[in-house]
Protein backbone atom coordinates (compact mmCIF):
# COMPACT_ATOMS: atom_id res chain seq x y z
CA UNK A 1 0.00 0.00 0.00
CA UNK A 2 0.65 3.67 -0.48
CA UNK A 3 3.47 4.35 2.44
CA UNK A 4 2.39 7.85 4.95
CA UNK A 5 4.31 10.31 3.45
CA UNK A 6 2.33 9.60 0.12
CA UNK A 7 -0.92 9.74 1.92
CA UNK A 8 0.33 12.97 3.80
CA UNK A 9 0.63 14.90 0.69
CA UNK A 10 -2.68 13.54 -0.41
CA UNK A 11 -4.48 14.99 2.95
CA UNK A 12 -2.62 18.41 2.50
CA UNK A 13 -4.05 18.64 -1.31
CA UNK A 14 -7.74 17.32 -0.67
CA UNK A 15 -8.18 16.96 3.23
CA UNK A 16 -12.17 16.59 2.58
CA UNK A 17 -12.12 14.37 -0.11
CA UNK A 18 -12.86 10.60 0.05
CA UNK A 19 -10.02 8.67 -0.15
CA UNK A 20 -11.81 5.14 0.29
CA UNK A 21 -15.67 4.31 0.52
CA UNK A 22 -17.28 1.31 1.34
CA UNK A 23 -21.26 1.32 1.09
CA UNK A 24 -22.90 5.02 2.19
CA UNK A 25 -19.38 5.63 3.99
CA UNK A 26 -16.66 7.42 3.41
CA UNK A 27 -12.75 7.65 4.74
CA UNK A 28 -11.56 11.44 4.03
CA UNK A 29 -7.87 11.75 3.02
CA UNK A 30 -7.09 13.60 6.17
CA UNK A 31 -8.73 10.68 8.06
CA UNK A 32 -7.21 8.17 6.50
CA UNK A 33 -3.85 10.29 7.39
CA UNK A 34 -4.63 10.31 11.05
CA UNK A 35 -5.43 6.47 10.78
CA UNK A 36 -2.56 5.25 9.51
CA UNK A 37 -0.23 7.08 12.55
CA UNK A 38 -2.31 6.00 14.79
CA UNK A 39 -1.34 2.31 13.23
CA UNK A 40 2.26 3.39 12.96
CA UNK A 41 2.63 4.48 16.81
CA UNK A 42 0.48 1.02 17.61
CA UNK A 43 3.27 -0.79 16.25
CA UNK A 44 6.08 1.45 17.41
CA UNK A 45 5.11 1.09 20.89
CA UNK A 46 4.74 -2.94 20.59
CA UNK A 47 7.89 -3.74 19.04
CA UNK A 48 10.09 -0.74 19.61
CA UNK A 49 12.84 -0.78 16.95
CA UNK A 50 12.89 -3.88 16.62
CA UNK A 51 10.71 -3.81 13.81
CA UNK A 52 9.02 -6.94 12.79
CA UNK A 53 10.59 -9.04 9.40
CA UNK A 54 7.65 -9.93 8.36
CA UNK A 55 3.37 -9.07 8.85
CA UNK A 56 0.54 -11.07 7.60
CA UNK A 57 -3.38 -10.18 7.09
CA UNK A 58 -5.91 -12.19 7.54
CA UNK A 59 -9.14 -10.15 6.44
CA UNK A 60 -12.07 -8.92 4.06
CA UNK A 61 -11.04 -5.25 2.64
CA UNK A 62 -11.93 -2.51 4.39
CA UNK A 63 -10.63 1.20 5.31
CA UNK A 64 -9.01 0.32 8.31
CA UNK A 65 -7.15 -2.35 6.53
CA UNK A 66 -5.98 -0.25 4.44
CA UNK A 67 -4.68 2.18 6.96
CA UNK A 68 -2.85 -1.11 8.33
CA UNK A 69 -1.17 -1.95 5.74
CA UNK A 70 0.00 1.50 4.73
CA UNK A 71 1.38 2.03 8.17
CA UNK A 72 3.60 -1.18 7.66
CA UNK A 73 4.62 0.07 4.49
CA UNK A 74 5.83 3.61 6.13
CA UNK A 75 7.49 0.91 8.50
CA UNK A 76 9.80 -1.26 5.72
CA UNK A 77 7.01 -4.06 7.60
CA UNK A 78 7.01 -6.79 4.46
CA UNK A 79 3.37 -8.03 4.66
CA UNK A 80 1.47 -10.65 2.92
CA UNK A 81 -1.63 -11.35 2.98
CA UNK A 82 -3.41 -14.54 3.25
CA UNK A 83 -6.81 -15.82 2.53
CA UNK A 84 -8.89 -16.49 5.49
CA UNK A 85 -11.56 -18.94 4.19
CA UNK A 86 -8.20 -21.17 3.79
CA UNK A 87 -8.93 -24.81 5.65
CA UNK A 88 -7.10 -23.78 9.11
CA UNK A 89 -4.75 -26.52 8.46
CA UNK A 90 -3.70 -24.85 5.59
CA UNK A 91 -3.44 -21.47 6.99
CA UNK A 92 -1.70 -22.24 10.29
CA UNK A 93 1.20 -23.96 8.01
CA UNK A 94 1.19 -20.86 5.60
CA UNK A 95 1.87 -19.05 9.08
CA UNK A 96 4.28 -21.59 9.81
CA UNK A 97 6.43 -20.69 7.12
CA UNK A 98 6.24 -16.72 6.99
CA UNK A 99 7.00 -16.72 10.60
CA UNK A 100 5.28 -13.60 11.31
CA UNK A 101 5.80 -11.51 14.26
CA UNK A 102 2.63 -9.46 13.34
CA UNK A 103 -0.32 -11.02 12.29
CA UNK A 104 -3.45 -9.07 11.95
CA UNK A 105 -7.04 -10.95 11.95
CA UNK A 106 -10.43 -9.68 11.14
CA UNK A 107 -13.12 -9.41 13.65
CA UNK A 108 -15.58 -11.01 11.29
CA UNK A 109 -12.84 -14.38 10.44
CA UNK A 110 -15.08 -16.42 13.28
CA UNK A 111 -13.28 -20.11 11.91
CA UNK A 112 -10.05 -18.03 13.17
CA UNK A 113 -11.22 -16.69 16.29
CA UNK A 114 -8.52 -18.98 18.65
CA UNK A 115 -5.96 -18.72 16.60
CA UNK A 116 -3.44 -17.05 19.31
CA UNK A 117 -3.28 -20.37 21.04
CA UNK A 118 -2.46 -22.52 17.64
CA UNK A 119 0.12 -19.98 16.07
CA UNK A 120 2.43 -18.53 18.88
CA UNK A 121 5.16 -17.21 16.87
CA UNK A 122 3.68 -13.58 16.59
CA UNK A 123 0.88 -11.35 18.60
CA UNK A 124 -2.06 -11.58 16.81
CA UNK A 125 -4.02 -8.04 16.86
CA UNK A 126 -7.84 -8.16 15.92
CA UNK A 127 -8.50 -5.68 13.61
CA UNK A 128 -12.06 -3.77 12.31
CA UNK A 129 -11.69 -3.58 9.06
CA UNK A 130 -15.06 -1.47 8.48
CA UNK A 131 -13.92 1.10 10.78
CA UNK A 132 -14.02 4.51 9.47
CA UNK A 133 -13.45 6.80 12.07
CA UNK A 134 -9.85 6.56 13.79
CA UNK A 135 -9.55 5.65 17.23
CA UNK A 136 -7.62 8.99 18.05
CA UNK A 137 -5.87 11.80 16.66
CA UNK A 138 -2.45 12.13 16.86
CA UNK A 139 -0.73 16.24 16.71
CA UNK A 140 3.01 14.30 16.90
CA UNK A 141 4.36 14.70 13.76
CA UNK A 142 6.10 10.91 12.57
CA UNK A 143 8.46 12.41 9.51
CA UNK A 144 11.61 12.58 11.86
CA UNK A 145 10.78 9.61 13.72
CA UNK A 146 10.22 7.46 10.35
CA UNK A 147 13.47 8.88 8.76
CA UNK A 148 15.33 7.20 12.15
CA UNK A 149 14.31 4.06 11.29
CA UNK A 150 16.29 1.98 9.06
CA UNK A 151 14.35 0.26 6.02
CA UNK A 152 15.59 -3.47 4.95
CA UNK A 153 16.24 -4.21 1.96
CA UNK A 154 12.76 -4.46 -0.50
CA UNK A 155 11.15 -8.23 -0.06
CA UNK A 156 8.20 -9.25 -0.92
CA UNK A 157 5.77 -12.53 -0.53
CA UNK A 158 2.34 -12.90 -2.26
CA UNK A 159 0.59 -16.52 -1.85
CA UNK A 160 -0.57 -17.96 -4.88
CA UNK A 161 -4.09 -18.38 -5.03
CA UNK A 162 -3.72 -22.16 -4.99
CA UNK A 163 -5.90 -22.67 -7.75
CA UNK A 164 -3.69 -25.46 -9.26
CA UNK A 165 -3.01 -26.82 -5.20
CA UNK A 166 -2.02 -25.34 -2.10
CA UNK A 167 -1.04 -21.41 -2.29
CA UNK A 168 2.77 -20.89 -2.69
CA UNK A 169 4.68 -17.92 -1.41
CA UNK A 170 6.48 -16.05 -3.80
CA UNK A 171 9.36 -14.09 -2.80
CA UNK A 172 10.28 -11.01 -5.24
CA UNK A 173 13.49 -9.05 -3.88
CA UNK A 174 13.25 -6.34 -6.54
CA UNK A 175 10.41 -3.86 -7.11
CA UNK A 176 9.38 -3.10 -10.60
CA UNK A 177 5.97 -0.96 -9.58
CA UNK A 178 7.11 2.28 -10.74
CA UNK A 179 8.09 1.66 -14.40
CA UNK A 180 5.13 -0.45 -14.68
CA UNK A 181 2.80 2.31 -13.02
CA UNK A 182 3.67 4.55 -14.75
CA UNK A 183 3.16 3.22 -18.29
CA UNK A 184 -0.45 1.92 -17.33
CA UNK A 185 -0.94 5.24 -16.04
CA UNK A 186 0.50 7.12 -19.57
CA UNK A 187 -1.37 4.42 -21.62
CA UNK A 188 -4.43 4.74 -19.83
CA UNK A 189 -4.42 8.30 -18.48
CA UNK A 190 -5.29 7.13 -14.89
CA UNK A 191 -5.63 10.12 -12.85
CA UNK A 192 -6.91 11.15 -9.77
CA UNK A 193 -10.22 12.08 -10.97
CA UNK A 194 -10.97 8.02 -11.31
CA UNK A 195 -13.41 6.15 -9.00
CA UNK A 196 -11.90 3.14 -9.32
CA UNK A 197 -13.87 -0.39 -7.87
CA UNK A 198 -11.97 -2.80 -5.86
CA UNK A 199 -13.78 -5.67 -5.88
CA UNK A 200 -10.81 -8.14 -5.41
CA UNK A 201 -9.90 -9.10 -1.89
CA UNK A 202 -5.84 -7.57 -0.87
CA UNK A 203 -4.89 -11.21 -0.53
CA UNK A 204 -5.42 -11.83 -4.16
CA UNK A 205 -2.19 -10.03 -5.86
CA UNK A 206 -4.30 -7.79 -8.32
CA UNK A 207 -6.42 -6.76 -5.75
CA UNK A 208 -3.61 -5.29 -4.15
CA UNK A 209 -1.36 -4.35 -6.81
CA UNK A 210 -4.28 -1.88 -8.96
CA UNK A 211 -6.03 -0.69 -5.18
CA UNK A 212 -1.83 0.99 -4.72
CA UNK A 213 -1.90 2.22 -7.61
CA UNK A 214 -5.13 4.01 -8.04
CA UNK A 215 -4.79 5.18 -4.41
CA UNK A 216 -0.74 6.73 -5.06
CA UNK A 217 -2.80 8.79 -8.17
CA UNK A 218 -5.08 10.62 -5.54
CA UNK A 219 -8.29 8.13 -7.18
CA UNK A 220 -11.20 7.77 -4.55
CA UNK A 221 -10.80 3.56 -3.95
CA UNK A 222 -14.61 2.25 -3.71
CA UNK A 223 -14.25 -1.02 -2.14
CA UNK A 224 -17.25 -3.33 -2.78
CA UNK A 225 -19.12 -4.73 0.18
CA UNK A 226 -17.29 -7.80 1.40
CA UNK A 227 -20.50 -9.27 2.54
CA UNK A 228 -22.11 -8.84 -0.43
CA UNK A 229 -24.83 -7.22 0.28
CA UNK A 230 -24.66 -4.55 -2.55
CA UNK A 231 -24.70 -5.84 -6.68
CA UNK A 232 -21.48 -4.32 -8.63
CA UNK A 233 -24.02 -3.10 -11.16
CA UNK A 234 -25.40 -1.49 -8.56
CA UNK A 235 -21.97 -0.06 -7.04
CA UNK A 236 -20.57 0.85 -10.32
CA UNK A 237 -23.82 2.85 -11.59
CA UNK A 238 -24.19 4.88 -8.13
CA UNK A 239 -20.84 5.60 -7.38
CA UNK A 240 -20.37 6.81 -10.76
CA UNK A 241 -17.02 4.24 -11.42
CA UNK A 242 -14.53 5.24 -13.86
CA UNK A 243 -11.96 1.82 -13.80
CA UNK A 244 -12.09 -1.99 -12.21
CA UNK A 245 -10.16 -5.20 -12.03
CA UNK A 246 -12.17 -7.98 -11.80
CA UNK A 247 -11.90 -12.12 -12.57
CA UNK A 248 -14.46 -13.24 -15.00
CA UNK A 249 -16.47 -14.68 -12.49
CA UNK A 250 -16.80 -11.31 -11.08
CA UNK A 251 -17.56 -9.97 -14.48
CA UNK A 252 -19.97 -12.20 -15.30
CA UNK A 253 -22.16 -11.34 -12.49
CA UNK A 254 -21.76 -7.63 -13.16
CA UNK A 255 -22.79 -8.00 -17.18
CA UNK A 256 -25.77 -10.38 -16.14
CA UNK A 257 -27.15 -8.14 -13.65
CA UNK A 258 -26.99 -4.44 -16.09
CA UNK A 259 -28.46 -7.25 -19.13
CA UNK A 260 -31.51 -8.35 -16.91
CA UNK A 261 -31.86 -5.34 -14.52
CA UNK A 262 -33.15 -1.50 -14.73
CA UNK A 263 -29.07 -0.24 -14.25
CA UNK A 264 -26.93 0.66 -16.82
CA UNK A 265 -23.32 1.30 -16.79
CA UNK A 266 -22.38 4.86 -16.11
CA UNK A 267 -21.22 7.25 -19.19
CA UNK A 268 -18.08 7.61 -17.16
CA UNK A 269 -17.13 3.48 -17.19
CA UNK A 270 -14.08 3.32 -19.45
CA UNK A 271 -11.86 0.74 -18.67
CA UNK A 272 -11.99 -2.38 -17.04
CA UNK A 273 -9.29 -5.30 -16.53
CA UNK A 274 -10.11 -9.07 -16.38
CA UNK A 275 -7.94 -11.62 -16.00
CA UNK A 276 -7.13 -14.18 -13.37
CA UNK A 277 -9.44 -17.60 -14.77
CA UNK A 278 -9.98 -18.07 -18.12
CA UNK A 279 -11.82 -15.68 -20.05
CA UNK A 280 -13.48 -18.07 -22.41
CA UNK A 281 -14.65 -16.00 -26.18
CA UNK A 282 -18.36 -16.92 -25.46
CA UNK A 283 -17.78 -14.51 -21.87
CA UNK A 284 -16.17 -12.25 -24.12
CA UNK A 285 -18.95 -11.30 -26.55
CA UNK A 286 -21.51 -11.66 -23.63
CA UNK A 287 -19.16 -8.85 -21.93
CA UNK A 288 -18.64 -6.77 -24.67
CA UNK A 289 -22.23 -6.51 -25.88
CA UNK A 290 -23.20 -4.72 -22.80
CA UNK A 291 -19.10 -3.34 -21.81
CA UNK A 292 -17.23 -2.24 -24.30
CA UNK A 293 -14.22 -0.93 -22.41
CA UNK A 294 -13.08 -4.24 -21.06
CA UNK A 295 -9.35 -5.40 -21.57
CA UNK A 296 -8.25 -8.70 -20.46
CA UNK A 297 -4.85 -9.74 -19.17
CA UNK A 298 -2.51 -12.81 -18.43
CA UNK A 299 -0.19 -13.27 -16.33
CA UNK A 300 0.49 -15.12 -12.79
CA UNK A 301 1.60 -14.38 -9.42
CA UNK A 302 4.89 -15.63 -9.99
CA UNK A 303 5.41 -13.37 -13.63
CA UNK A 304 2.84 -10.26 -12.82
CA UNK A 305 1.14 -8.91 -16.00
CA UNK A 306 2.50 -9.88 -18.76
CA UNK A 307 -0.28 -9.53 -22.00
CA UNK A 308 -3.19 -7.32 -22.65
CA UNK A 309 -6.10 -7.56 -24.96
CA UNK A 310 -7.42 -4.07 -25.99
CA UNK A 311 -11.45 -4.39 -26.50
CA UNK A 312 -10.62 -3.96 -30.50
CA UNK A 313 -8.15 -7.25 -30.42
CA UNK A 314 -10.44 -8.87 -27.79
CA UNK A 315 -13.25 -8.73 -30.22
CA UNK A 316 -11.21 -9.21 -33.64
CA UNK A 317 -9.22 -12.37 -31.57
CA UNK A 318 -11.44 -13.86 -28.99
CA UNK A 319 -9.34 -16.99 -28.49
CA UNK A 320 -6.23 -14.70 -27.59
CA UNK A 321 -5.03 -13.43 -24.44
CA UNK A 322 -3.28 -10.45 -26.22
CA UNK A 323 0.30 -9.60 -26.70
CA UNK A 324 3.44 -9.04 -24.47
CA UNK A 325 3.59 -6.12 -22.65
CA UNK A 326 6.52 -3.80 -23.27
CA UNK A 327 9.17 -5.43 -20.70
CA UNK A 328 7.83 -9.01 -21.45
CA UNK A 329 8.63 -11.59 -23.63
CA UNK A 330 6.73 -14.90 -23.78
CA UNK A 331 8.07 -18.19 -25.21
CA UNK A 332 6.90 -21.65 -25.60
CA UNK A 333 8.86 -24.43 -25.09
CA UNK A 334 9.39 -27.89 -25.34
CA UNK A 335 10.07 -30.63 -22.94
CA UNK A 336 13.67 -29.99 -23.26
CA UNK A 337 13.16 -26.10 -22.63
CA UNK A 338 13.76 -25.57 -26.06
CA UNK A 339 12.00 -22.60 -27.98
CA UNK A 340 9.35 -23.99 -30.50
CA UNK A 341 8.37 -21.99 -33.59
CA UNK A 342 5.24 -20.22 -33.77
CA UNK A 343 1.86 -22.73 -33.75
CA UNK A 344 3.77 -25.39 -31.93
CA UNK A 345 2.20 -26.17 -28.63
CA UNK A 346 4.28 -26.13 -25.43
CA UNK A 347 4.42 -24.49 -22.31
CA UNK A 348 4.47 -21.09 -21.95
CA UNK A 349 7.58 -19.12 -20.40
CA UNK A 350 8.15 -15.88 -19.51
CA UNK A 351 11.07 -13.26 -19.38
CA UNK A 352 9.65 -10.39 -17.01
CA UNK A 353 11.02 -7.60 -15.10
CA UNK A 354 7.81 -8.66 -12.79
CA UNK A 355 9.37 -12.02 -12.31
CA UNK A 356 9.38 -13.43 -8.86
CA UNK A 357 12.98 -14.04 -7.58
CA UNK A 358 12.21 -17.77 -6.19
CA UNK A 359 9.56 -19.68 -4.22
CA UNK A 360 10.25 -19.12 0.20
CA UNK A 361 11.46 -22.37 -0.13
CA UNK A 362 14.19 -21.31 -2.75
CA UNK A 363 12.91 -23.39 -5.55
CA UNK A 364 12.08 -21.91 -9.19
CA UNK A 365 11.01 -23.57 -12.41
CA UNK A 366 13.17 -21.55 -14.99
CA UNK A 367 14.81 -22.06 -18.53
CA UNK A 368 17.86 -19.99 -20.20
CA UNK A 369 16.96 -19.00 -23.24
CA UNK A 370 19.60 -16.85 -25.60
CA UNK A 371 21.20 -16.30 -21.89
CA UNK A 372 17.88 -15.15 -20.06
CA UNK A 373 15.83 -16.17 -17.50
CA UNK A 374 12.25 -17.09 -18.25
CA UNK A 375 10.39 -18.61 -15.33
CA UNK A 376 8.34 -21.71 -16.43
CA UNK A 377 4.14 -21.35 -16.08
CA UNK A 378 1.66 -24.35 -15.61
CA UNK A 379 0.08 -23.22 -18.98
CA UNK A 380 0.21 -24.71 -22.40
CA UNK A 381 -0.32 -22.49 -25.00
CA UNK A 382 0.95 -21.46 -28.59
CA UNK A 383 2.13 -18.10 -30.21
CA UNK A 384 0.33 -17.01 -33.60
CA UNK A 385 2.46 -15.10 -36.41
CA UNK A 386 1.22 -11.98 -34.62
CA UNK A 387 2.65 -12.87 -31.38
CA UNK A 388 -0.42 -13.22 -29.64
CA UNK A 389 -0.85 -15.77 -26.98
CA UNK A 390 -3.42 -18.66 -27.33
CA UNK A 391 -3.80 -20.57 -24.39
CA UNK A 392 -5.26 -24.43 -24.39
CA UNK A 393 -5.19 -25.60 -20.77
CA UNK A 394 -3.27 -25.27 -17.30
CA UNK A 395 -0.94 -28.74 -16.93
CA UNK A 396 2.32 -29.21 -16.27
CA UNK A 397 2.90 -31.95 -18.17
CA UNK A 398 4.38 -30.86 -21.93
CA UNK A 399 2.61 -33.78 -23.26
CA UNK A 400 -0.78 -32.94 -22.24
CA UNK A 401 -2.01 -30.56 -25.11
CA UNK A 402 -6.05 -31.09 -24.84
CA UNK A 403 -7.83 -27.72 -25.58
CA UNK A 404 -9.38 -27.84 -22.22
CA UNK A 405 -9.85 -23.95 -22.99
CA UNK A 406 -11.64 -24.55 -25.98
CA UNK A 407 -14.12 -27.29 -24.90
CA UNK A 408 -15.34 -24.83 -21.85
CA UNK A 409 -15.94 -22.47 -23.86
CA UNK A 410 -18.09 -24.83 -26.37
CA UNK A 411 -20.00 -26.03 -23.03
CA UNK A 412 -20.62 -22.25 -22.40
CA UNK A 413 -22.35 -21.61 -25.28
CA UNK A 414 -25.37 -24.15 -24.38
CA UNK A 415 -28.04 -21.62 -23.99
CA UNK A 416 -29.00 -23.16 -20.31
CA UNK A 417 -25.45 -23.30 -18.87
CA UNK A 418 -24.71 -21.34 -16.42
CA UNK A 419 -21.35 -22.43 -14.61
CA UNK A 420 -18.78 -24.87 -15.25
CA UNK A 421 -16.69 -27.29 -12.77
CA UNK A 422 -14.33 -29.22 -14.81
CA UNK A 423 -12.77 -32.57 -12.98
CA UNK A 424 -9.60 -34.13 -13.71
CA UNK A 425 -9.07 -37.25 -11.97
CA UNK A 426 -5.90 -37.37 -12.27
CA UNK A 427 -2.46 -34.79 -13.93
CA UNK A 428 0.83 -35.63 -14.22
CA UNK A 429 2.63 -33.17 -11.59
CA UNK A 430 6.67 -32.78 -12.22
CA UNK A 431 8.52 -33.40 -9.63
CA UNK A 432 11.89 -30.92 -9.30
CA UNK A 433 14.02 -34.24 -11.24
CA UNK A 434 11.53 -34.18 -13.65
CA UNK A 435 10.73 -30.39 -14.41
CA UNK A 436 12.93 -30.59 -17.18
CA UNK A 437 11.29 -33.46 -19.32
CA UNK A 438 7.81 -32.12 -18.70
CA UNK A 439 6.53 -35.10 -16.25
CA UNK A 440 6.48 -35.99 -13.05
CA UNK A 441 3.92 -38.70 -10.90
CA UNK A 442 0.50 -39.45 -10.96
CA UNK A 443 -1.17 -37.83 -8.03
CA UNK A 444 -5.19 -37.27 -7.53
CA UNK A 445 -6.84 -34.07 -8.55
CA UNK A 446 -9.97 -32.35 -6.92
CA UNK A 447 -12.68 -30.61 -8.43
CA UNK A 448 -11.70 -27.40 -10.15
CA UNK A 449 -14.16 -24.26 -11.01
CA UNK A 450 -13.01 -22.86 -14.27
CA UNK A 451 -16.31 -20.41 -13.69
Amino acid sequence: MIALQQVSSMAKIWPKRAALVVGDRSMTWSQLQTSTEDKVLQVLSKFGPDLPAQAVFLSENGPELVAWLAALQSLGVPTTGLDPNLPKPTLLKLLRQLGPKLVLRSIHVQNLSNLQESFDQGAVLEIDPDRIEPSKNNSRSLTQILETIPKPPFKSVLATSGSTGTPKLVVRTQTFERSQFEYFRDRYGFSASDNFLSCLPFHHAMGYSWTRLFLGLGATIVLSDPKGRHSLARIVEEKNISTTVATPVLLDHMVREFQTGPRQPPECLRWILVGGKNFSPSQKERAMEVLDVVHEYYGTTETGVNTIAEPDELLAHPRSVGKALPGNDIAIVDDRGRRLDVSKIGRVAIKSEMNMSNYLDGFSEEVRLSGSRYLLTPDQGFLDTERRLHLRNRSACIHNKFDLSGREDSVRRTPSARDLVVHQPARKVATKADHARGFGQETPEPFQSMA
